[in-house]
C-alpha cells in the first residue's frame, strides 16, 4: 500500500519532505513561515511526539508504486496548545500539512493521503 504510518526511524525522510514543503509554501504560496531550521524543528517536534506516542497523532507517508522512499506526507494530530475556544466536537486534531513532491503530483498521492488521514482518527475511536 502506498500510504503507511511513519515511525521514528523515518525522521530523515520526514525532515527532507517537511523542508521542501516549507520552501514551496513560502516561495510559491506566500506563507509567512520561513523555511529555516527552527521552523523545520517545530514540525519535527510534532512528528516525533506523534510517532513516539507521547501525543495523539500520526504522520502518514506516501510512497508511489515501484519507489523505495516516500514522496509525500501528511501530519495530523493534537496541537500543543489547548484551543482557546469552546467546542462541542470533543478533542481537536490539526491537519498540519499535506505535501507531495512536485514531480509526483499526478499520481494521486494527495487524495490517498487525504482519505487515509481522515480515516485514521475514526479507526482509533477518536471522538
Amino acid at each position: 500500500m502506498p500510504v503507511r504510518e511513519a515511525t521514528p526511524s523515518d525522521v530523515d525522510h520526514y525532515r527532507s519532505l517537511q523542508l521542501a514543503s516549507l520552501i514551496e509554501e513560502h516561495e510559491v504560496g506566500g506563507s509567512h513561515v520561513l523555511p529555516t531550521g527552527r521552523s523545520v524543528q517545530h514540525y519535527l517536534d510534532y512528528f516525533l511526539s506523534y510517532t513516539q506516542g507521547s501525543r495523539f497523532g500520526v504522520c502518514l507517508l506516501w510512497t508511489p508504486e515501484g519507489q523505495t522512499s516516500p514522496k509525500g506526507f501528511t501530519l495530523i494530530g493534537e496541537p500543543w496548545e489547548v484551543p482557546s475556544y469552546d467546542t462541542d466536537l470533543g478533542r481537536v486534531l490539526q491537519f498540519w500539512d499535506i505535501y507531495i513532491e512536485p514531480q509526483w503530483r499526478r499520481e494521486h498521492g494527495t487524495g490517498e493521503l487525504y482519505l487515509a488521514g481522515f480515516a485514521w482518527p475514526g479507526a482509533r475511536d477518536f471522538d
